[in-house]
């Protein structure tokens, strides 16, 4: 309990309501053993079925709950808000936007998303708290491998980068402006450290024949030993599709033909491994819907509709959907058993 990283404890995800009296028992127990930590549960949605909540309704659900449990923080989930169409007004929204503002991040993921954040909500009053945000990535640059980044301290990798990316793009189309070299460094870095070597391998498709040269992206710098893998040539492909947006005409054209030519490479690796039931390249098919959302951005951005002769969207989308499930979450995978929030997200 007098552990610095302990925050609280987590006792249980989404519980029917039958089980309200044995977590309260459990909560109270916990706070009269260690009352300077919370004990934590997440409700369902409002959106969950009756026989989830097992009460009449969601408010029966929620009142029963708060009178049987008392805890001292109410949680639940709602997936896709933005997304989905409500109103910028919502409570439900308002209330996460000002959770967020409580402090500045201290992850590069976590600055980066809010990023993508701000972009999709598209308000200029939140254009300052945009800018600290977008000063915050800057700074994380790694000092001994310009142009790449990592938690944002130790090693970097190619999914910090791919999301710091992603992060500095969204507060460029929010008006805001970076030094172009941060730019051209990001996409230098991307072409020199993460790129896997050129593979051979037999074309795909009707009428083709003979071989071609193909290369993938690798998580850490120049590899270290990992193969290439599909989550990670998405990301390299994304990077360099946000740089060349970014950079247009500034890119210059003997670093426009090394992007032609890696992005050439990286979507050859797609298409020559091309799944969008797993993640290509990994035995366990992990970060699956990390892998989608990552093929999703590259394409969107570079303005592809087709990897070699697969048309990515039809195909993800329908896999999506059949495997969406009636509570509205996903199927699990590898990486997010039970179809974790992230996957939602993702």
């Amino acid at each position: 309990a007098d552990h610095p990283a302990l925050y609280g404890y987590y006792l249980f995800d989404e519980p029917s309501s039958v089980l309200f009296d044995p977590l309260g028992r459990i909560s109270r127990e916990i706070e009269r053993r260690d009352p300077a930590h919370l004990p934590y549960i997440n409700l369902f949605p409002t959106y969950a079925k009756v026989a989830q909540l097992g009460t009449p309704d969601y408010k029966d659900h929620l009142a029963r709950f708060s009178r049987i449990v008392q805890p001292r923080l109410l949680s639940y989930d709602h997936y896709a808000l933005l997304k989905s169409g409500i109103s910028r007004e919502h409570p439900a929204l308002r209330r996460a936007l000002s959770y967020l503002r409580r402090e500045l991040p201290t992850r590069t993921y976590d600055a980066g998303v809010q990023l993508l954040l701000l972009k999709a909500l598209d308000d200029q009053e939140l254009l300052p708290w945009a800018r600290e945000l977008s000063e915050l990535l800057v700074d994380w640059e790694n000092s001994e491998e310009r142009g790449s980044w990592g938690y944002p301290h130790g090693r970097s990798d190619l999914s910090n980068t791919q999301i710091a990316a992603l992060g500095l793009w969204a507060g460029v189309h929010l008006g805001l402006k970076h030094d172009r070299s941060v730019w051209k460094r990001l996409v230098e870095s991307t072409l020199e450290r993460f790129q896997a070597p050129d593979d051979e391998v037999p074309w795909d498709g009707a009428g083709r024949t003979g071989n071609r040269l193909v290369a993938g992206f690798n998580y850490y710098t120049n590899g270290d030993g990992d193969p290439p893998t599909g989550s990670m040539t998405t990301g390299g492909l994304c990077v360099l599709a946000v740089g060349e947006d970014v950079l247009g005409k500034d890119l210059g054209g003997r670093l426009q033909r090394r992007v032609d030519e890696a992005q050439n490479l990286g979507l050859g690796w797609l298409a020559h491994h091309f799944s969008v039931e797993t993640n290509p390249g990994t035995e366990t098919g992990a970060n699956h819907y990390y892998y989608l959302y990552g093929l999703e951005r590259a394409c969107v951005i570079a303005g592809k509709t087709h990897v070699g002769e697969h048309d990515w969207y039809r195909e993800g989308a329908r896999l999506l959907v059949d495997a969406q499930r009636e509570n509205g979450r996903w199927a699990p995978t590898a990486s997010l058993p039970g179809g974790a929030p992230p996957g939602m997200a993702y």
